[in-house]
């Protein structure tokens, strides 16, 4: 049986780049721009709130459909935790708000959880 030398080393590089980002905001500076890291843009197609008992207790998150281009059909989701920092840009101005404010249309920018499916959102910034 060969080793497997290939699989130990990209499951140790995985740990250690999942490890570098733990506990660290994505998002910096007065203009809120995200750092490079496990995000993305998309654009909504569904948002939809979800309060429910789970193993761990109670649950408050809101789930959204996106799509990007070129696909004009939903092909992923990610959930926004209530406790989720969102905020709005719009004309320049960055103004704090919350996952409620995510309307179908909205252009987002997505940090998220780096290897986590479903996609759980650490930050988020609503394009208007």
């Amino acid at each position: 049986m060969r080793p497997c030398i290939g699989s130990s080393s990209l499951l140790a590089a995985i740990a250690i780049a999942a490890s570098a980002c733990e506990g660290e905001r994505l998002i910096s500076g007065p203009d809120i721009d995200i750092i490079p890291g496990a995000t993305f843009s998309a654009t909504v197609a569904r948002a939809e709130f979800e309060s429910a008992n789970g193993p761990a207790g109670p649950h408050f998150l809101y789930n959204v459909w996106v799509f990007g281009l070129p696909l004009s059909v939903v092909n992923t989701y990610v959930q926004v935790p209530t406790s989720t920092p969102v905020f709005v840009r719009r004309d320049g101005a960055v103004v704090a708000t919350d996952a409620s404010a995510i309307r179908v249309g909205d252009r987002i920018r997505v940090a998220s959880a780096p290897y986590e499916l479903p996609l759980l959102a650490t930050e988020v910034i609503i394009e208007r």
